[in-house]
């Protein structure tokens, strides 16, 4: 029983909110989205959940790389801008 509520709880109640927010946003767009019966409410939910639980971790991972290689690289700009400027001497514009 511990194992449920530890593992399978949490996915469970993001599949339920997740429904219910889906169901009120059809009901909120004035006929622009349209849910015939309410379990395809609950297949896009879930489809929503298992995509957001699988991809979120994915995009985390890709983010911190990328905020990390730019940030070496303006490190490495920025070093190789400062020696040329010991180089290179403007006298005048």
């Amino acid at each position: 029983m511990n194992t449920f509520k530890a593992i399978y709880w949490p996915f469970l109640k993001k599949i339920i909110i997740n429904t219910l927010v889906v169901i009120a946003f059809a009901g909120l767009t004035q006929g622009r989205l349209k849910i015939d019966h309410p379990i395809y409410g609950f297949f896009g939910a879930l489809l929503i959940t298992i995509l957001f639980t699988l991809i979120r971790p994915l995009l985390l991972v890709t983010v911190i790389i990328t905020i990390f290689s730019f940030g070496l690289f303006f490190i490495i700009s920025e070093g190789v801008i400062s020696i040329l400027s010991l180089i290179f001497i403007i006298t005048t514009f």
